[in-house]
């Protein structure tokens, strides 16, 4: 297979002017470099929020390998292939370059084929291309397992830095792209603790949450308010969460305690990496065991309390928890 020509924003000299091209991704292709981006477009600087909210994911144990990785392309092609199936609106404007060094003369990732530079799509803002990218589970797990990071080199001072020559997205080994992406992970909702009763705080988060982890599972979100209002009871709205903070639910550990932590009524609860681990282990849970997530809204709990599988808390907890949570439920329901 003929090696794919890179054209190149990063480190180049240009002592002609000489106009380059992008390459443009149309997702509905797998191979990028297919076609060459026209008309030519601008880039929007607008620098990337520093204080944006943005989830991380569990990060199932189990590598993610894309569904139709090219092997000639290497991890860079399994890149492309995964941020296509994840639906990131995306450019690359640098790749594979033979003998690139960095600012400081040192090879350069780029040389041996672990690094891309890409930019957003036309039409979408840097913001909501690292929202995109952050929201992906699939592709951030994918970024975790290969020891891959982001720089974020769209700004001046960075750029400075590295030597760019136009603001973009360096996905690659480096160390100071590990650090910034392990710095945007733990900004993220999804390890976030409630230290203090805070009723809209609480119910935007885990809707947030459940929402991200029903849309992942492909199952439907007619009990979203309920598990967020089922944590609430279970958790005192998150203020006294079991296991190692992110167990909202007080799911037990029976099996093998070193998954859990000893609690003071003498029971393990199961840890979790973070609340979205949470969600999807008790999503998962709720609809296998139970059958509660397509249960109709009005059957939630009993779905919980009349089965094979019967809830601890009793039925008639529940229902007395349930209706009395009335500040949360119209926060839920205007949400």
């Amino acid at each position: 297979m003929e090696q794919p020509e890179f054209l190149d924003f990063d480190i180049v000299d240009n002592p002609n002017n000489i106009d380059l091209k992008t390459f443009e991704f149309n997702s509905a292709d797998y191979n990028p470099y297919n076609s060459i981006a026209q008309p030519e477009f601008k880039l929007d600087t607008t620098p990337v929020s520093q204080d944006v909210d943005l989830p991380t994911f569990n990060l199932d144990k189990q590598p993610f390998k894309a569904k139709q990785f090219d092997p000639n392309l290497g991890l860079m092609g399994e890149f492309v292939d995964v941020a296509t199936e994840e639906g990131i609106p995306f450019k690359i404007t640098s790749g594979y370059r033979p003998n690139a060094v960095t600012k400081n003369g040192s090879a350069s990732w780029h040389s041996k084929g672990l690094a891309l530079d890409i930019v957003p799509s036309k039409g979408v803002t840097w913001t909501a291309f690292k929202n995109k990218i952050m929201s992906s589970p699939r592709l951030i797990q994918w970024m975790k397992d290969n020891d891959f990071g982001i720089i974020d080199e769209t700004n001046q001072e960075m750029l400075a830095k590295t030597g760019g020559t136009g603001p973009h997205f360096h996905i690659g080994k480096d160390k100071l792209a590990v650090n910034t992406f392990k710095e945007w992970m733990d900004k993220s909702i999804y390890n976030t603790k409630f230290t203090e009763k805070d009723i809209p705080r609480f119910a935007n988060t885990m809707k947030q949450i459940y929402g991200q982890v029903l849309d992942d599972l492909n199952l439907p979100k007619q009990n979203i308010d309920n598990l967020v209002m089922q944590d609430a009871f279970e958790s005192a709205y998150g203020t006294s969460p079991r296991g190692n903070g992110f167990n909202l639910g007080g799911i037990k550990e029976l099996n093998d305690k070193s998954k859990g932590t000893l609690w003071s009524d003498g029971n393990y609860y199961r840890n979790f990496d973070n609340l979205y681990d949470y969600a999807k282990y008790k999503v998962t849970l709720l609809n296998n065991r139970y059958n509660a997530i397509s249960s109709p809204v009005e059957n939630f709990i009993s779905s919980l309390h009349d089965g094979t599988y019967k809830y601890s808390a009793s039925k008639d907890n529940y229902e007395s928890a349930f209706k009395g949570m009335t500040t949360l439920r119209s926060i839920l329901n205007n949400g």
